[in-house]
C-alpha cells in the first residue's frame, strides 16, 4: 500500500512539475533579452569559469584545496554569523530603500487599519479572509500611536521581514532534520535566494504570513509520533489545532495540508500493524483533542472577527462563494477578473452569486469544447501559476510605488536598480529575473528527485503539493505569487530530491 500510494501521487506530481519546468525554461530567452550589458559580461565570465572547472583537473584540485583551506581556517559558526549579519543588512536596507504604496489588496488593509473608511467600504464583507490580517495591522498602528502612512508601512515591512526570517528559520530546521550536510547546504542556498533575500520583505501581505504558518506546520509535523506520554499528545494536538486555526484565518487553503496529513495517517494506520498497535491509543486521543480544540477556537475566533472585531461591520451575505473563484479561474489566464468581481459584488447576495457562478462554470467549460480543450487550458494555467522564479514580482496592477521615488541617491542603490523602473516595481528587470529563474528551475528539477523517496513524510509533502497545485488550477490563479503560501513544502521536497541525488542517508 505504501508503494502504491507513492506511485499514485508521483504520477500527478511528476506531470505538474514537468509542465512547470517546461514553462520556466521557456521564459529564459525572454528574460535574458532583458538583462543589462554588464550582466551579460558577468554571465560570460561565469560560463567560462564553469567550463574550465569541468574540463580541467588542475582547476578542480585547486577548488578542492580552497575549500579545504576554508574549512581549516574559518569555523562554520563564524561563517554563519557573518552570513546572518549580511542577510539582515540586505533586508533592512531593502526595507528603507524600496518600501512604498500600491494599488492592490494589502494597501486596502493598511488604509482600513489606519481608520480610512473610504478605501473600498465593502472589501472585508466580500473578502473576509483578510480580517485577521486587518486586526494585526490595526493593533500595530495603535501600538505606534496612530503614526502616518509612511512610518506605518515601514514598521509593517520590518515586522514582515521578521515573519520572513522566522519562516526561513523553521524551514531550515525542517531541512536539517531530514538529511546530511551536502543536500542541506544546497537547500539553504535555494531557500535564501528564492525567498529570504528577495524584495518580498516590502510586501506586508498574507503571503509571507502563510509561508510562516506553513513552515510552522511542517516543523511540528516532524515531531509527530515522538511523544511517549499521553499528555505530550494532548499538548501537541492543542498547539497544532491553534496553529491550523491561525493559518486558516490568514489563508484558508491551509486545509489542504490538514487533508493531506489526515490521508497519510489513515494510510499508515491501514498498512503498519506495529505502528497501529503501538500508537492507536495516542492517535485516538490526538484526534479527539485536535478536533475539539480546533472547533472551539474556530467558532470563537470567527465570531470575534466577523461580529466583534471593532473595526468593520461584516455582511456575510456579500462574501464570495468558492464557485465565484472557480468561475474566475476558468476565464482568460485563470487569474483575478475585474468584470466577474464587479458583477458579483453588485449582486450583493450569496445565493445569487453562487447560482450565477455555477452558470458561468458550465458555460465556460462548454466553451473549451470538451475535456481535451480544458486540459489545454490547465496546461497553460499551470505554467502561469508556477513558471516565474520571482514569484510574481511586479505582476499585480500598481504592484509597488516607492517612497521618495525622485531621490537621486536612493535611485542609484542596488535594490532600486535591481527591482524598480522609475520608482515602480517592474517585471522587466532581467538581471534579477534571470538569477531567480535559474534557481527556480534547479528547485523544480530537484523536486523530481524526491519521486524516489517513498517515506510517509515525503508522501505527506507530495499530497500537499499536488493539492495546492490542483487548487490553483481549479480556482483563481494565473500568477506565481500564490506559490509563496506553500513554498516551504516545495523547498523541503527539493531537499529530499537533492538527498536522493547525493545519496545522503536520512537522519530520522
Amino acid at each position: 500500500m505504501k508503494r502504491v500510494s507513492n506511485s499514485f501521487i508521483n504520477i500527478f506530481l511528476a506531470i505538474l512539475i514537468l509542465v512547470s519546468i517546461i514553462g520556466s525554461v521557456q521564459l529564459l530567452p525572454e528574460i535574458f533579452n532583458q538583462t543589462t550589458k554588464l550582466f551579460v559580461y558577468f554571465f560570460d565570465i561565469l560560463m567560462i569559469i564553469i567550463a574550465v572547472t569541468l574540463l580541467s583537473k588542475k582547476t578542480q584540485q585547486l577548488i578542492v584545496r580552497l575549500f579545504s583551506w576554508f574549512n581549516e581556517h574559518i569555523s562554520m559558526k563564524s561563517f554563519w554569523l557573518t552570513a546572518f549579519g549580511l542577510i539582515i543588512l540586505w533586508q533592512m536596507s531593502s526595507v528603507f530603500l524600496i518600501s512604498g504604496t500600491c494599488f492592490w489588496d494589502w494597501q486596502v488593509i493598511v488604509e482600513r487599519a489606519m481608520g480610512n473608511k473610504d478605501a473600498l467600504p465593502n472589501y472585508f464583507s466580500v473578502f473576509p479572509n483578510n480580517l485577521f490580517l486587518l486586526k494585526i495591522d490595526n493593533a500595530i498602528w495603535h501600538f505606534l500611536g496612530h503614526t502616518d502612512e509612511k512610518c506605518f508601512i515601514l514598521a509593517l515591512n520590518l515586522i514582515n521581514t521578521l515573519v520572513i526570517d522566522l519562516g526561513t528559520f523553521l524551514v531550515w530546521k525542517v531541512i536539517k532534520r531530514q538529511s546530511l550536510s551536502v543536500s542541506n547546504n544546497i537547500s539553504y542556498i535555494f531557500l535564501l535566494m528564492i525567498y529570504t533575500l528577495t524584495p518580498w520583505v516590502v510586501i506586508p501581505y498574507s503571503d509571507t504570513w502563510a509561508f510562516l504558518f506553513c513552515a510552522l506546520i511542517l516543523y511540528f509535523s516532524t515531531y509527530f509520533g515522538t511523544f511517549d506520554s499521553l499528555w505530550g499528545y494532548v499538548i501537541y494536538a492543542s498547539l497544532l489545532a491553534l496553529i491550523f486555526n491561525l493559518a486558516y484565518f490568514i489563508k484558508p487553503t491551509v486545509f489542504i495540508i490538514l487533508i493531506a496529513g489526515s490521508l497519510i495517517l489513515l494510510l499508515k494506520l491501514c498498512t503498519d500493524k506495529f505502528w497501529r498497535k503501538k500508537y492507536l491509543k495516542q492517535l485516538f486521543m490526538f484526534g479527539i483533542i485536535f478536533c475539539l480544540t480546533f472547533c472551539f477556537i474556530f467558532v470563537g475566533f470567527k465570531t470575534y472577527l466577523y461580529q466583534h472585531n471593532g473595526i468593520e461591520k461584516i455582511n456575510t451575505n456579500m462574501s464570495m462563494p468558492l464557485t465565484h473563484f472557480m468561475a474566475m479561474g476558468m476565464k482568460g489566464n485563470g487569474g483575478f477578473d475585474f468584470d466577474d468581481n464587479a458583477k458579483h459584488q453588485a449582486m450583493g447576495d450569496w445565493k445569487q452569486i453562487n447560482d450565477d457562478s455555477i452558470h458561468l462554470i458550465k458555460k465556460r467549460y462548454r466553451e473549451f469544447n470538451g475535456f481535451a480543450g480544458y486540459q489545454k487550458f490547465l496546461f497553460n494555467k499551470q505554467i502561469l501559476n508556477t513558471s516565474d522564479g520571482t514569484l510574481g514580482w511586479g505582476h499585480e496592477g500598481g504592484f509597488l510605488h516607492v517612497f521618495e521615488s525622485d531621490d537621486n541617491l536612493k535611485n542609484h542603490s542596488i535594490q532600486r536598480k535591481m527591482y524598480l523602473n522609475n520608482g515602480n516595481a517592474s517585471t522587466d528587470k532581467g538581471d534579477y529575473r534571470f538569477i531567480q529563474q535559474i534557481f527556480w528551475i534547479m528547485i523544480l528539477i530537484s523536486i523530481l528527485g524526491s519521486l524516489k523517496d517513498a517515506s510517509w513524510f515525503s508522501q505527506f509533502l507530495k499530497y500537499s503539493a499536488v493539492g495546492f497545485f490542483t487548487f490553483l488550477l481549479l480556482f483563481e490563479g494565473g500568477r506565481s505569487r500564490y506559490l509563496i503560501q506553500f513554498l516551504p513544502i516545495l523547498l523541503v521536497l527539493s531537499n529530499l530530491g537533492i538527498k536522493v541525488l547525493f545519496k545522503d542517508k536520512s537522519l530520522n
